[in-house]
């Protein structure tokens, strides 16, 4: 799990009534923090902070939400909940906490006028845990679905995963995503459709490249919901800002691996990378590198084998027991 990184905890909030929720990531004695944002449609929060060069040298929380944009208001109550405790940025006589989120759009399922706020951050915080925590459709994947391309009464459900291992005999490296993709999930080594959208004329799935690459438009969900995958990548390896920053973009190779296709002008995919450790220095940067694709694409098929159905969309789980 990613609370296998020592500092790290994660906490949820869920409403399955209005299939809508958030997921905080704490990193209270600060992490140091990179972002790599692709795709068309993305909605991030003090992502800016996470480039090279800038001034916060750490970061204290991450929010992953539902609620579109509107959810990106949740972050204060990550903040609250931190200053409260005296973690953040120090200026002065106040703490500044410094926490970057970003958003799935989740306004199709269940109500769209229920949306994750500060309120229901500061109670996901109240909630982290640095052990084992749920995962499926719980937090930020409570109403995440995947494979659209032939609208969402064709989907799957989507969800949170995680997944964690060893780099080098020394170094961990964990992952959490919420894969509410417009695309499919894929086997990363064979390219079977493990959750997509559903055929109509019996069981399995269609494939979702194939479908748009082949497909005449009208058949297609081309107006459909704006998707997201959300990843966070971590290490107890000491990385500096621009190590950060690299093991994000490799996290990228990783969805790659296992959600297809991704990165579309409807997608905001987003991967932050967060390294806890404060002794020594990583020189050789490569073989976190090497290992962090295998684990972003084992965290998400994490997500749908941990999946239940809502609001009508079934969950791969639920889909082999009906057959």
């Amino acid at each position: 799990m990613l609370t296998e990184i020592k500092g790290l905890k994660v906490g949820h909030w869920t409403d399955r009534e209005h299939g809508t929720g958030c997921t905080v990531v704490l990193c209270e004695d600060g992490a140091v923090a990179g972002v790599d944002i692709r795709g068309g449609a993305p909605g991030t929060r003090e992502a800016g902070l996470l480039a090279p060069g800038k001034m916060a040298p750490d970061i204290h929380g991450l929010l992953l939400s539902g609620g579109s944009a509107f959810g990106l208001d949740a972050a204060a109550g990550v903040m609250r909940y931190l200053e409260e405790r005296g973690i953040g940025f120090k200026l002065r006589d106040v703490v500044v906490p410094i926490v970057p989120a970003a958003i799935i759009f989740d306004l199709g399922m269940g109500s769209g006028k229920v949306r994750p706020g500060p309120d229901q951050a500061y109670e996901a915080c109240l909630a982290a845990t640095d052990n084992t925590f749920q995962r499926g459709s719980v937090g930020a994947g409570t109403g995440a679905t995947v494979g659209k391309v032939l609208g969402i009464e064709s989907a799957t459900k989507g969800g949170v995963g995680t997944a964690s291992g060893k780099v080098a005999g020394s170094w961990t490296v964990s992952a959490i995503a919420v894969v509410n993709a417009y695309g499919d999930v894929v086997h990363p080594h064979t390219g079977q459709v493990l959750a997509g959208p559903r055929r109509k004329d019996g069981p399995g799935f269609q494939n979702s490249v194939e479908l748009l690459s082949s497909q005449v438009q009208q058949d297609l969900d081309l107006a459909g919901d704006p998707s997201t995958t959300l990843v966070v990548v971590a290490t107890d390896a000491p990385l500096n800002r621009e190590q950060t920053g690299v093991l994000a973009k490799a996290a990228h190779n990783g969805m790659a691996r296992a959600v297809q296709p991704c990165h579309l002008m409807r997608d905001g995919d987003v991967a932050f990378a967060l390294a806890t450790g404060r002794s020594g220095q990583v020189r050789d940067v490569d073989p976190l590198l090497a290992a962090a694709p295998g684990i972003v694409a084992a965290a998400i098929l994490d997500a749908v084998y941990q999946a239940t159905s809502l609001f009508g969309v079934p969950a791969i789980a639920d889909l082999a027991r009906a057959e």
